[in-house]
């Protein structure tokens, strides 16, 4: 089992000792919940409070650079919520084996008018790839190409962009304006799938202008579901 920290303070969650690299994820995703040591080393300085702070902290789990952010609590729904989101190994207790990863990869939202069709769309997530490789290293930076734009199948416009991170693997998204209402998914199932997803809600988390954000699964869209604020 994973040893804990010794500043993290007691509760479900925390860092485990001398993994952290300074990545800098936790306290920029959950500000106040996490703290720095002397030696550099990060801790869990307050357990969430509230739905929102929780929030935070799942993101926490799944985005940290190491496996470094840990649960050792017993709330079913957060151990199910981690499993899902293939986090299972983060977690220090027995869970139910019928538990299963899967990902959420479509996101809807009300755009503003401004937005009036998927490629305006597109261009507004290509000058938001532009200003994250600012930040980011040449071998890494993103690189994207356009495929189509049509209109037809009883949605106003239809945009699809693909983009790679690193080598030549290029994964396909899609951006719809759907009865005045933003449709953004791609067909991804595995660890590439989720990093899209946190790539996209990045996006959309960054641009006030978007609201009533939900992410779903492709089933749960289909069965009418309520979705999540995130796709954590």
């Amino acid at each position: 089992m994973a040893k804990p920290y010794p500043l993290n303070v007691e509760g479900p969650f925390y860092v485990e000792d001398g993994c952290c690299t300074s990545c800098g994820i936790p306290e920029g995703t959950a500000p106040g919940l996490f703290a720095w040591s002397g030696d550099g080393h990060c801790f869990v300085a307050r357990q969430p409070e509230n739905p929102a702070e929780l929030e935070g902290m799942v993101e926490v789990v799944n985005c940290a650079e190491l496996d470094c952010i840990r649960y050792r609590g017993a709330d079913p729904s957060i151990l199910r919520r981690l499993v899902e989101n293939g986090d299972g190994d983060k977690i220090d207790v027995p869970v139910p084996p019928e538990w299963r990863p899967f990902v959420r990869n479509t996101v809807t939202f009300a755009p503003r008018p401004e937005f009036a069709a998927g490629a305006n769309l597109v261009e507004d997530f290509v000058g938001h790839l532009a200003e994250l490789n600012h930040d980011r290293p040449e071998p890494y930076r993103y690189r994207w190409r356009r495929a189509w734009l049509r209109p037809g199948w009883g949605i106003d416009q239809t945009a699809r962009i693909a983009i790679c991170w690193f080598g030549n693997t290029y994964h396909w998204m899609n951006f719809v304006i759907d009865r005045g209402g933003a449709v953004v998914w791609h067909h991804r199932r595995d660890n590439h799938g989720r990093g899209l997803s946190r790539l996209i809600h990045g996006w959309v988390k960054a641009r006030p202008q978007f609201a009533e954000l939900r992410w779903f699964t492709a089933d749960e869209r289909k069965a009418g579901g309520e979705g999540r604020r995130t796709p954590f």
